[in-house]
């Protein structure tokens, strides 16, 4: 703790970690701090979810309306799970209402973002019913933006939790995986590959209740495209922890945070709950 009262004392070990050892410890995190996390996951979902489909209907379930909603909706409320999460980890403790008012004080600068990192399939999915060149254009620079991407994979939690200008933070971002970028590609195909299960499945699951099941001839899409925007919302939350934990451990390499902050583990206390309820 600082003279500030600023706490310096993580939750878990900073260390470096693998991938996987890193998505593990985010469901350890998960497990062990659901009552803090749960709002701000249900708000974020909410969030994204509500105004996507408002959009979506009042367009006429137009799906290019209904993408770019998507996009933005969706990560404006991750960005305040990053915000959240940062401040929980160390114990600092931030309302709700506080991580979406820091995040909206930068909405210019995440929306620049946003519309960057979304570009090829927004461009897809504009040009999918009348206009070859969107389409083709975006299924170009969809085969190379992974790579562009992935060189700035923690740009926005270098500017949110670093509260560096956007100049500074990309510089940051770049330097952070100067030095790891197969990590931070494969973290970025990690997450598509994700959020595109979330999404299937819970498409899947929807279009057979109501065909199969209720056999409600015609309404499939009607249920199912809601349900699949709320699985994408859905794997938000989870996979914006991934990339925090991510950048943790990218500056645990960089920087020696283990050296310098020393705190109990997660799954160090995740067996000392078990422990406590197979004695009890």
């Amino acid at each position: 703790m600082s003279g500030d009262g600023t706490s310096f004392e993580a939750r878990i070990v900073l260390r470096p970690r693998t991938l996987d050892e890193t998505m593990d410890l985010v469901l350890a995190y998960i497990r062990l701090y659901h009552r803090d996390l749960r709002w701000v996951a249900v708000v974020a979902v909410l969030a994204a979810t509500l105004p996507t489909l408002a959009v979506w209907i009042l367009s006429g379930q137009d799906a290019r309306y209904g993408a770019w909603a998507l996009v933005f909706f969706t990560g404006i409320a991750e960005r305040v799970v990053t915000v959240f999460a940062g401040r929980h980890l160390f114990n600092n403790p931030i309302s709700v209402w506080g991580a979406w008012r820091q995040v909206l004080r930068r909405l210019p600068f995440n929306l620049i973002v946003l519309f960057g990192v979304y570009l090829p399939i927004l461009m897809m999915v504009s040009g999918v019913e009348d206009d070859d060149a969107w389409l083709g254009g975006g299924i170009v620079l969809g085969v190379f933006w992974p790579l562009l991407l992935a060189s700035h994979a923690h740009l926005s939690e270098v500017a949110h939790l670093e509260h560096l200008s956007p100049g500074r933070a990309a510089q940051r971002a770049r330097a952070l995986v100067s030095y790891r970028f197969g990590r931070a590609l494969g973290l970025l195909l990690t997450s598509a590959l994700v959020r595109f299960l979330f999404a299937i499945g819970t498409y899947s699951a929807g279009a057979f209740v109501v065909a199969a099941v209720l056999q409600l001839q015609g309404a499939a899409t009607l249920i199912a495209v809601p349900l699949a925007i709320l699985g994408l919302a859905a794997s938000g939350p989870f996979m914006t922890l991934v990339r925090f934990f991510d950048y943790i451990d990218a500056r645990t390499r960089r920087e020696g945070w283990d050296i310098q902050v020393r705190f109990n583990a997660i799954a160090q206390r995740e067996r000392q709950e078990r422990a406590r309820s197979l004695a009890a």
